[in-house]
């Protein structure tokens, strides 16, 4: 999130007005499954005895998100990087 919003700080407060809308969310809301903390939370029911999602499912969900999270920063810091770049090259006056 720090690389998509200008700010670090503004990146910390989203993550943790995610965390906190998705804990307070009844765990069977549809919603949970675009929330980053779903699959871990179905791991833990499951460990706890509790019924939960196919492992599988968790385990594809959980890689799904994270490489779609990659995808956005990599591609965010790409673009940070070359605004940065164009500043400096200005500034040395080419």
């Amino acid at each position: 999130m720090g690389a998509v919003l200008p700010t670090d700080l503004e990146g910390t407060l989203v993550i943790i007005g995610a965390v906190g809308v998705q804990l307070s969310l009844p765990q069977n809301s549809a919603a949970n499954l675009a929330l980053p903390l779903d699959a871990p939370i179905q791991f833990a029911s499951r460990a706890g005895g509790f019924t939960g999602s196919a492992p599988g499912l968790m385990l594809l969900q959980a890689g799904l998100y994270t490489a779609a999270l990659i995808l956005i920063s990599m591609v965010a810091w790409s673009r940070r990087v070359g605004r940065r770049r164009e500043v400096v090259i200005q500034a040395e006056g080419g």
